[in-house]
C-alpha cells in the first residue's frame, strides 16, 4: 500500500510515485543510456524502470515486451545516426555542379556512418539490432519509414540530389 509517509519519503530521493510526466519518453531515454554503454543487451524493462525510478511494471503500461521497448530505443538511436550524417552533410560546401556535391554529401554520410560506429558503438549496435514495436506505431529504421532523419531517406536524397 502506498502512504502518504512512503511518498515523502521517495520524494525526498527524488521519485515520483504516481505522475511521471511522460513517461514512455523517461523509459527510452533511460533504454538509450544503457544502450550507449552496453549496447542492446544492457535495454532490459527492469533495468529501465530502475533507471527511471518506477516500478518496473509501469514499463508495461507503454512498452508491451522487451522486444517492443528495444524497438523504441532503437529508432531512436537510429535517430542519432541520422542527426550526425544530416550534420555532416550540413558541412559539405563542395562546389563544381550537382554530381560533385552529390558524391560530397554520399562521403559525408559514409565517414559520419563510420564515426557513429566508432565513437557510439552501443549505439550503433542498438540502432541495427532489427526489434519491430507491437503496433508498428514507432518510427523504425525502415525504409518506409517517413522520418526525414531517417539513416536511409537521407542517402536516397544525397545520392539522387544530383538529377534535381
Amino acid at each position: 500500500m502506498w502512504t502518504l509517509s512512503t511518498w515523502k519519503s521517495t520524494r525526498a530521493q527524488g521519485e515520483s510515485p504516481y505522475h511521471h510526466g511522460n513517461l514512455r519518453e523517461t523509459l527510452i531515454d533511460a533504454g538509450t543510456e544503457l544502450a550507449r554503454t552496453g549496447g542492446p543487451t544492457a535495454v532490459v524493462l527492469r533495468a529501465v524502470s530502475r533507471e527511471a525510478n518506477v516500478s518496473h511494471n509501469a514499463a508495461y503500461r507503454h512498452f508491451a515486451d522487451h522486444e517492443d521497448l528495444l524497438a523504441a530505443v532503437s529508432a531512436r538511436c537510429m535517430r542519432q545516426l541520422g542527426l550526425l550524417m544530416t550534420e555532416r552533410i550540413s558541412g559539405v560546401t563542395t562546389t563544381g555542379g550537382k554530381v560533385r556535391r552529390a558524391w560530397a554529401k554520399l562521403g559525408a554520410i559514409g565517414r559520419a556512418y563510420i564515426e557513429f560506429a566508432i565513437n557510439q558503438p552501443g549505439w550503433f549496435r542498438t540502432a541495427f539490432v532489427g526489434a519491430v514495436p507491437h503496433d508498428h506505431s514507432s518510427m523504425t529504421a525502415r525504409r518506409d519509414d517517413p522520418d526525414p532523419l531517417n539513416p536511409y531517406n537521407l542517402l536516397v536524397r544525397a545520392s539522387t540530389s544530383w538529377s534535381s
